[in-house]
C-alpha cells in the first residue's frame, strides 16, 4: 500500500508520530484504538508516510533558518556598528556556527555535496569581510576569518 493509499485516519495518524504525539496520543487525534496504533505503527507505508512528514517539516526548519540567517545577518549589520564590538563578534561567531551545523547535518544527510558546502562556506566567509568593510572594521577582518575558522572546525567536530 502506497503512502498515498492510506486512509485519511492513518494519514492523521502519521502526521501526529511526526509531529511528535506518542502512539497513544496519535491514536486518539486518529479517532482508532490503541492497538490498531500499534499495527500501524508497524505497516510500511505508515512508516514511509511519517518519513514523508518529517522531511517537509525538516525542509521548512531549513528555509527557516536561512530566512533567520538573513535577518541574522541583518541584525549583525546592526550590532557591529554598535560601540561594544566584542559583542557583535560573538553574535557574528554564534551565526556562523549555528549555520555551519546546519550544513554539516545536512552533509551527512547527503542532500548537499562537499562542492556545494565549501560554496556556501565562501560564501559566508565573503559576506562577513564584506560587512565589515562596510561598517569600516576592516581592521578586524583577519579577526573575522580566524572566528570563522573556529567556528567551522567546531562544527566538524561536533559531528
Amino acid at each position: 500500500m502506497p503512502a498515498d493509499a492510506l486512509s485519511p485516519k492513518q494519514r492523521i495518524f502519521a502526521a501526529a508520530l511526526a509531529r511528535g504525539a506518542s502512539l497513544a496520543e496519535a491514536a486518539a487525534e486518529a479517532g482508532v484504538s490503541k492497538r490498531t496504533a500499534v499495527r500501524w505503527h508497524q505497516h510500511p507505508a505508515v512508516r514511509a508516510a511519517v518519513e514523508a512528514h518529517l522531511a517537509r517539516m525538516e525542509e521548512a526548519i531549513t528555509l527557516g533558518l536561512v530566512a533567520g540567517a538573513s535577518e541574522g545577518i541583518t541584525r549583525l549589520r546592526q550590532a557591529l556598528g554598535e560601540p561594544d564590538q566584542r559583542l557583535a563578534v560573538r553574535a557574528a561567531d554564534r551565526l556562523v556556527s549555528h549555520y555551519l551545523t546546519r550544513v554539516v547535518a545536512l552533509r551527512q544527510g547527503a542532500l548537499w555535496d562537499q562542492a556545494e558546502i565549501e560554496r556556501l562556506t565562501r560564501v559566508m566567509e565573503q559576506a562577513l569581510v564584506s560587512t565589515l568593510a562596510e561598517l569600516g572594521l576592516g581592521e578586524r577582518e583577519a579577526e573575522a576569518r580566524k572566528l570563522l575558522a573556529e567556528a567551522i572546525q567546531r562544527a566538524f567536530a561536533s559531528t
